[in-house]
C-alpha cells in the first residue's frame, strides 16, 4: 500500500566525540562545521525530492552554535545531546549503542506523528533523483538488504508498527553492548515481522571514518 502521508525522522549527531570507536580510530574525518553542511544537504535533498514531507531531526552531539541554521529548516527538532545517558550511549566505544539511544527516543517522539509511513535516514546522507517514494510499502518495515543484514542508513516503517520498532531496538541495546552492528540488530530483531525490500534507496553520502562515498 503506498504511503498517504510520510515523515522523515533525521537522526544526527553533528558535533561529535574525538575518541575512538570500536570500529575505527577516527570517529570522523570532517569537522563540526563540515557535518553541519552535510546535515543541511540533508535537509535540503528532502525538500527537493520529497517535498510533502514533514522532518523531525534528533541532534545527539554537542552543544554547537551553529545548530540553529538546522533547526529553522525542520518541521520537528529535539536537541538531547545534553542528557547524560545520550552522551554515555553516543560517546561510547560501541557506537551502535548511540545510534540505538537516539533512535529509541525519536520513536517516542515520533508519538505525536499522523503519518502513514515514517522514513529513518541518518544525517550526512542525502535522498536524491532515485528516491522513488511508489516503492515504499505503508504496511510493512521497508529495507534494502546489504551483505546479509539490512542498510541502517535509509529505512522505513508504518508508524502503527513504532511500538513493535521501540521494542525491538530496546531488546537491541544487549547487542550493542556487545559489539553487534545496527545493520545486524535491525535484520536479526524484525526478522519475524511482514517486510517489504527496496532495491534502490536513491541515497548517497559519504561515510564518516573514511570519506569513503556511498550510493544505495
Amino acid at each position: 500500500m503506498l504511503p498517504l502521508s510520510l515523515d522523515f525522522l533525521v537522526i544526527s549527531v553533528v558535533a561529535c566525540a574525538k575518541a575512538p570507536d570500536s570500529y575505527n580510530l577516527d570517529r570522523s574525518k570532517y569537522s563540526a562545521t563540515e557535518r553541519l553542511e552535510q546535515t543541511l544537504e540533508t535537509i535540503r535533498s528532502i525538500r527537493t525530492y520529497a517535498p510533502s514531507s514533514r522532518i523531525l531531526l534528533i541532534e545527539g552531539g554537542y552543544k554547537f552554535e551553529s545548530l540553529s541554521k538546522i533547526e529553522a529548516l525542520v518541521d520537528e527538532y529535539y536537541f538531547i545531546g545534553n542528557k547524560r545517558f545520550v552522551r554515555l550511549a553516543v560517546d561510547s566505544r560501541h557506537k551502535t549503542l548511540g545510534e540505538l539511544a537516539l533512535m529509541i527516543l525519536a520513536l517516542i517522539a515520533l508519538r505525536r506523528s499522523n503519518a502513514d509511513l515514517v522514513l529513518k535516514i541518518s544525517g550526512r546522507y542525502c535522498i536524491n533523483k532515485n528516491f522513488i517514494l511508489d516503492g515504499w510499502d505503508s504496511n510493512r518495515f521497508n529495507f534494502k538488504l546489504s551483505d546479509r543484514n539490512v542498510s541502517s542508513r535509509l529505512y522505513g516503517f508504518p508508524r502503527s508498527k513504532r511500538l513493535q520498532l521501540l521494542l525491538s531496538l530496546c531488546w537491541g541495546c544487549i547487542g550493542a553492548a556487545r559489539g553487534k552492528r545496527m545493520e545486524q540488530i535491525l535484520h536479526r530483531s524484525l526478522f519475524t515481522h511482514p517486510r517489504s525490500y527496496i532495491s534502490t534507496l536513491g541515497l548517497e553520502g559519504k561515510m564518516g571514518p573514511t570519506g569513503k562515498r556511498v550510493e544505495e
